[in-house]
């Protein structure tokens, strides 16, 4: 080649390395089949692990035979107890493939055929009577959960209780076998007949319902006084609370034929402890001054106001008292009593028992101490007493004073504050005058306050003996006295 000769310059083509594509490629499908693979293993491994009994297919397949079985029984053991005697006389005597295949035996007349006349005989004849009906219940709930996974009732408690009842049932319907030899079936019949020879006829029975009480009582608790007294309500007669005189029964009160049960008896009934004025006779005087009554009523004045009466309303008053005259005289008087005939108050042991406390929470000593602190803080400002006295009541007590004459009540109403520091309480409350009396009253808190429970109020004879309509206790009084008044009135 000449050294000036122009030779086209041709890039070197790039040689690209396919091993790593290729490599990538091949890992990505290695992994897809080891997933792919490990799915179906899993699958495999599921399917291995659950047995057979546990899958979906099973237990539906086994509720749906259950439940038809169940029923199946069911019918034919109702259609025993009205054939019995063809059934009985039909499977009697005869093994199972004898009955069933063979041409000689007489036909029954169970509504189910031979299958049914031979299964209701074992389980009503040969097992626990006509309580064995209970199996055909527990196989039908069983049967229900199987299918649908759905619990009608909790099969276990549900299967306690059933077994049982059916095994007292048993026992209790064997001792009349003599008269339906298959009430009780073959275990309530040979049960008896051991407990009639051992005890006699008369202590079988009796086991029998001591064997029922104790049964419910381990598998229910209840309680039996309350469902004596329903027992008793239900019982009553209807003429018990009425009056004998019909014309009495359409004019007297229509609450005086409510039905109410009072749970509460007459032992249990509390008496208030009314509690006793305390007197002081230390350094006052003995006898009450009496205080004079500036207010007389004669003074007043006497004025009359003649009010003319108004047509309209009196006319309105007039036609409305005929409308409801007439309605009385049309229609018989609506009792609302009679939709609460049978009411049953509940019982007082609802209610915490917080026990009878004495009126004497206050001791002899606090008593002198507080009166000896309030006659010194009343001397302080020359404030004379005539005579003092003290009620003790369960939360306060009051003081009554009677101030010396010429001593103005206003003075001694703004020491409230002096009085309550004297006595170191928390609140005293001066009553300037006492409503009814010439005195004054101090009422300082207890250092020890009873409990006023609403039980102690309930139970308190004033209220149970109360005569009214609808009778309301509120609490106790300064003496101690249940304060109880009638809401109609």
């Amino acid at each position: 080649m000449r050294d000036n000769e122009f030779t086209p310059f041709e890039p070197p083509t790039p040689e690209y390395d396919n091993s790593a594509s290729s490599s990538k490629k091949e890992k990505s499908t290695k992994e897809k089949k080891t997933v792919n693979q490990e799915k179906t293993n899993s699958k495999a491994k599921d399917t291995a692990k659950e047995p057979f009994f546990k899958t979906r297919r099973f237990r539906i397949t086994s509720g749906l035979l259950l439940l038809s079985i169940s029923v199946f029984l069911l019918f034919a053991c109702l259609s025993y107890l009205l054939t019995w005697k063809a059934d009985q006389d039909s499977v009697m005597g005869h093994s199972i493939f004898e009955y069933f295949f063979s041409s000689g035996v007489p036909s029954p007349e169970n509504w189910l055929g031979k299958f049914g006349a031979w299964w209701s005989h074992v389980l009503l004849h040969n097992t626990f009577g006509i309580p064995s009906i209970g199996f055909c219940f527990l196989g039908f709930i069983i049967g229900f959960k199987q299918t649908t996974k759905t619990d009608l009732l909790p099969i276990g408690k549900t299967s306690l209780i059933t077994l049982s009842y059916m095994v007292w049932a048993s026992i209790f319907l064997g001792y009349f076998n003599t008269y339906l030899n298959f009430a009780g079936g073959t275990f309530g019949f040979f049960i008896n007949e051991w407990l009639c020879l051992t005890f006699g006829n008369i202590p079988a029975l009796l086991f029998s319902l001591v064997l029922l009480i104790m049964l419910t009582t381990l598998l229910f608790n209840p309680d039996y006084a309350a469902l004596w007294a329903k027992f008793r309500e239900k019982t009553l007669k209807d003429d018990y609370f009425e009056l004998e005189d019909d014309e009495e029964t359409t004019t007297s009160n229509p609450y005086n034929s409510m039905d109410v049960v009072n749970p509460l008896k007459e032992n249990e009934l509390e008496v208030d402890n009314v509690s006793t004025p305390v007197e002081f006779d230390n350094s006052l005087e003995d006898d009450f001054i009496e205080l004079e009554d500036p207010y007389s009523p004669e003074s007043e004045l006497e004025f009359e106001i003649e009010l003319e009466p108004n047509p309209v309303e009196s006319s309105s008053k007039e036609t409305i008292e005929e409308e409801n005259a007439a309605l009385l005289v049309d229609e018989e008087l609506y009792d609302p009593t009679k939709d609460l005939s049978s009411y049953q108050l509940p019982p007082i042991d609802l209610l915490k028992d917080y026990g009878s406390n004495s009126v004497a929470s206050v001791t002899k000593e606090e008593l002198e101490s507080n009166k000896d602190r309030i006659v010194e803080t009343l001397s302080h400002y020359k404030i004379d007493i005539a005579k003092i006295k003290a009620t003790v009541g369960p939360t306060v007590t009051l003081y009554e004073i009677i101030p010396a004459p010429g001593v103005r009540i206003a003075k001694i109403k703004n020491l409230e504050d002096d009085i309550a520091l004297s006595l170191s309480a928390l609140g005293i409350r001066i009553i300037a005058p006492i409503p009814g009396k010439g005195t004054i009253g101090i009422e300082v808190p207890n250092s020890k306050p009873e409990m006023v429970s609403m039980r102690s109020l309930i139970a308190s004879e004033k209220f149970q003996n109360f005569d009214g309509e609808l009778p309301i206790v509120m609490g106790k009084t300064i003496t101690n006295e249940t304060f109880t008044f009638d809401l109609i009135s």
